[in-house]
């Protein structure tokens, strides 16, 4: 397991989200100043004209509805998806496709395991399975970039990194959509 050396810190701030207070905890309450400066770093890195408003979005479902259009507009997702590609492509440097392959899939297993055992820790009434699966999307993706962020050695202020420290202060990083940069 050297080939998770690199990792072992996430894996076990991944682990000790899974249980209650961790993965989502924060959902539905205001923004802490840590919060807000980590989304307005994030927001900063968009290529959008004009000023981009850091909003938490109160509740489960309203989250649903902001993710879903955040995902429409797609402009949070292309900037992310570029820089996914270029931390495979530094990740894998001197490492090897099959050997990132499998840290990344020893990752996911991971989350997968945390988020189970924080849905089995219990959340809101009001999370339907439709609203917690986008939820738990997110969060695998958030983690799968900072597991890349880290094994290739990218800078503390990486976006990934940020999207990671949100979610690991129990948001759910929404995206961008109409001019507002939202957290739930």
């Amino acid at each position: 397991m050297t080939g998770d050396a690199p990792l072992a810190a996430l894996l076990a701030d991944v682990a000790r989200l899974g249980g209650r207070g961790g993965w989502f905890a924060r959902v539905g309450e205001p923004l802490d100043p840590a919060e807000r400066e980590l989304a307005a770093a994030l927001a900063a890195t968009l290529p959008v004209a004009g000023r981009v408003e850091v909003v938490a979005i109160g509740d489960w479902h309203a989250a649903l509805v902001f993710e879903q259009a955040a995902d429409n507009d797609g402009v949070d997702w292309a900037l992310a998806e570029a820089a996914r590609e270029s931390l495979w492509d530094a990740a894998g440097a001197g490492r090897g496709e099959s050997a990132l392959a499998q840290a990344l899939d020893r990752v996911a297993v991971a989350v997968d395991d945390s988020l189970a055992r924080a849905l089995e820790a219990g959340r809101p009434s009001d999370r339907h399975p439709e609203v917690w699966a986008a939820a738990a999307r997110g969060a695998r993706l958030v983690v799968h970039d900072a597991a890349l962020a880290e094994l290739a050695g990218a800078p503390a202020d990486h976006p990934a990194r940020a999207r990671y420290a949100l979610a690991a202060r129990g948001r759910w990083v929404l995206g961008y959509h109409a001019g507002r940069y939202g957290l739930a």
